[in-house]
């Protein structure tokens, strides 16, 4: 009997398959819906940690705002401040935004709320007690509000910010 060659999708599909079961005989095996909970955590504080890199940048470039230099060279320097922050850690940047007085202090309190958060998932071994009371649903429902708390009020705060940072980048150019 020959075997068959899979399709890239099959395997795919094994793969992931094999994962399963090494996570459902895991000690530190997490519900369903709490693992959902957790890629939620993890989506909000990856995308609001760049929503972060992009306030620190804006605060670097400050002194320069008025360079009447090209596009090109504008944008070089923001790359090269995300390369600088590539090396920070979440809470030192988060520290520098405080530090700095960068967003309201309400905001800057969520944010590190939301770290707390992230790093139990992150480290569950540790943690398994505050995971476990996500089985709550009231306390599931207060987190999952919070979620959507601030990613929205720091989602505002940047298209504000973004609208800024175009009319800079229109006098600029000019």
């Amino acid at each position: 009997m020959t075997k068959q060659k899979l399709t890239k999708a099959q395997e795919i599909g094994l793969l992931f398959e094999e994962l399963q079961s090494f996570e459902d005989t895991d000690f530190l095996y997490i519900s369903p819906d709490i693992k959902e909970l957790r890629n939620k955590v993890f989506y909000v504080h990856t995308r609001l940690e760049t929503s972060i890199d992009s306030e620190i940048t804006r605060y670097l470039r400050e002194p320069y705002k008025t360079f009447k230099g090209n596009k090109e060279k504008r944008q070089e320097m923001a790359r090269r401040t995300y390369d600088l922050l590539e090396g920070m850690s979440y809470s030192k940047k988060v520290n520098f935004i405080e530090e700095k007085k960068l967003l309201d202090m309400a905001l800057i309190q969520k944010l590190k709320k939301l770290n707390t958060i992230r790093n139990y998932f992150s480290h569950p071994r540790t943690f398994m007690d505050k995971l476990n009371e996500y089985r709550d649903d009231n306390k599931f429902i207060e987190i999952l509000r919070f979620l959507i708390n601030v990613y929205s009020e720091f989602n505002k705060l940047a298209g504000e910010r973004l609208k800024e940072f175009d009319e800079e980048d229109k006098i600029n150019s000019d």
